[in-house]
């Protein structure tokens, strides 16, 4: 490489390993790590070239914690990653026999000229959303809330037989292969990882000065999990799309003559939608941000 970039970045469960660890999907917190870190790294255009992942620990089960190591190392397998192993600090002074902490550190490293600067977005460009089977931590104290109000709610069946917790659990989706692809045919200008929803104020805050993103939600299936936890009740329907990001993973901005190009490459490995387009922002601070429209949601 002529101008290598390299960065580091790690990445801890939150909220969600609490009921992760509660209810025995150990393995599950395990990849749901591994990707939020493998994605962080994508969506600058790097390449995930080192995973290490780490638990702090009481006396836990020796097994569990083999199968969690077999666990990410099987992310890395899968995505071309260099395993360096998960190291084990047991701590049984400050630690529960069955409490521990989970990180998941993973490094990339790019070529500049391969890296996905979002100065470069333009009005007109194309948002296509890429679905994820999982949620992000920083959800689940929404959900702590709602199921403690309704205890009775985890072990509902949701989805045919697969309980809400089970659905909860899920592991977010490792999005390499869709991501080298788009770069590999170039017809990508930035991805956007998604780790609450989709008009976070964060997610957009680095748009070009006088673009914001139009995001249409009624351009996306509403999936059963949301589907259940929009009937309870307990958020407010007008709120509900700023809690949750509607099954939403990582979002490609493509330029719109690439649309259809990358909806098929895309389309390869994940299922996506094209879900907006980046327009003029007629805001009074021209922050991309403050002027997203929402569309409707296909409620039944």
């Amino acid at each position: 490489m002529k101008e290598p970039i390299y960065s580091t970045i790690t990445c801890i469960p939150g909220s969600k390993e609490k009921l992760a660890r509660e209810h025995g999907y150990h393995n599950e917190i395990c990849e749901d790590t591994a990707a939020s870190a493998i994605n962080y790294i994508l969506q600058y255009g790097l390449k995930p070239m080192i995973l290490r992942g780490m638990v702090i620990c009481g006396n836990f089960n020796y097994e569990k914690l083999y199968q969690m190591a077999q666990t990410l190392q099987r992310c890395c397998k899968e995505n071309d990653v260099m395993f360096a192993g998960m190291e084990i600090g047991a701590q049984p002074v400050n630690f529960d026999v069955d409490t521990y902490h989970l990180n998941v550190t993973v490094s990339g490293v790019a070529d500049s000229c391969n890296y996905l600067d979002r100065k470069y977005i333009q009005e007109g460009d194309i948002l296509i959303g890429i679905e994820t089977s999982g949620m992000d931590g920083v959800n689940y104290p929404m959900l702590k809330v709602m199921m403690d109000r309704k205890p009775e709610l985890i072990h509902t069946k949701v989805e045919g037989d697969t309980s809400l917790l089970d659905l909860l659990l899920k592991p977010n989706r490792i999005y390499t292969k869709a991501a080298e692809a788009l770069q590999e045919y170039h017809c990508v200008r930035a991805l956007y990882r998604v780790n609450n929803h989709l008009f976070n104020e964060k997610l957009w805050r680095d748009l070009p000065d006088g673009l914001s993103a139009n995001i249409e939600l009624s351009a996306l299936p509403i999936r059963p999990l949301y589907q259940f936890l929009h009937d309870q009740d307990m958020v407010g329907e007008k709120v509900f799309q700023y809690h949750f990001h509607m099954g939403v993973g990582m979002i490609a901005v493509v330029p719109k003559e690439c649309a259809d190009q990358a909806m098929e490459l895309i389309g390869r490995t994940e299922n996506c939608w094209r879900i907006g387009r980046i327009v003029k922002n007629e805001g009074e601070n021209g922050k991309a941000w403050k002027s997203l429209e929402t569309g409707e949601l296909k409620w039944k």
